[in-house]
């Protein structure tokens, strides 16, 4: 899958550009899903139940204006939504608003998540693990409208996603999966290995090093690079630095900073 980037506009200005109608029926429509399918949202759920994360982040790539996005999830078990926004100083812009559902399975659990953002983007993947946490499989796949859409997660989005995990000796995991276009012709491959280890009740270290080779689009040259992510975890702070080589298969490198809270 070819990660959706936003193409610079002279017309567009700092002050919020309001979405054209199509824009508004596929974040409306997303907005109900999360709201509706949420187990709070049609009964009286103790505001206590609600779990929330709110991660600032600030992008510095090489050759553009840095950008900012702030994100907010909130979770109830089963359940995630969130809303955000991305900007990269007056050329672009996006909001975005999503839904993630979580059911176990007689061999695991499934997820299903939804996402719509403006300038017409939609998107959705579905994703099982199969096995138990000492070990375990996971798959999934992702499909969007392919509108234009700046790729926050830095993985393709129409892709398959495959992989294996397990615990460590001690209390640390480890997971290895590769995501792989399945739709755009782009031979986009992300392969990650992560690494969570907790450190007492309130500390997790979590290191992410992934290798990515493929083509920006169909018939354009092949770009191969690496990212090094570090998560240091001290509830309720978190801390996360990414070193990201070609990112979203660009001639570009970035650094990625966000330092959030749950509350």
């Amino acid at each position: 899958m070819r990660p959706r980037f936003a193409t610079s506009t002279p017309h567009l200005r700092l002050r919020l550009r309001l979405p054209d109608a199509r824009t508004v029926r596929v974040v409306g429509l997303a907005w109900a899903v999360c709201v509706s399918a949420s187990p709070g949202a049609h009964a009286d759920e103790p505001a206590a139940n609600w779990a929330y994360k709110f991660t600032p982040s600030r992008y510095m790539t090489t050759g553009e204006t840095p950008g900012t996005d702030l994100n907010l999830r909130a979770n109830l078990p089963g359940h995630t939504w969130w809303v955000g926004h991305y900007q990269r100083g007056s050329e672009f812009q996006q909001t975005r608003v999503g839904y993630e559902r979580t059911s176990p399975w007689a061999w695991g659990q499934w997820t299903v998540s939804l996402q719509a953002a403006t300038h017409g983007f939609a998107g959705g993947s579905l994703s099982t693990q199969v096995g138990a946490d000492a070990l375990f499989g996971v798959f999934g796949y992702g499909r969007t409208n392919a509108q234009t859409y700046y790729n926050l997660n830095f993985d393709p989005n129409d892709a398959w996603t495959w992989g294996l995990g397990g615990q460590l000796p001690g209390s640390g995991t480890l997971t290895v999966f590769r995501v792989q276009d399945n739709r755009l012709d782009t031979e986009q491959r992300n392969t990650h290995a992560v690494v969570r280890w907790p450190m007492g009740e309130r500390d997790r270290l979590s290191l992410d090093l992934s290798y990515k080779s493929g083509r920006p689009e169909a018939g354009s040259p092949s770009v191969q690079g690496h990212a090094w992510s570090l998560t240091y975890d001290h509830h309720p702070w978190f801390i996360h630095w990414v070193r990201d080589q070609h990112v979203n298969y660009s001639d570009a490198d970035q650094v990625r900073l966000s330092v959030g809270v749950r509350f």
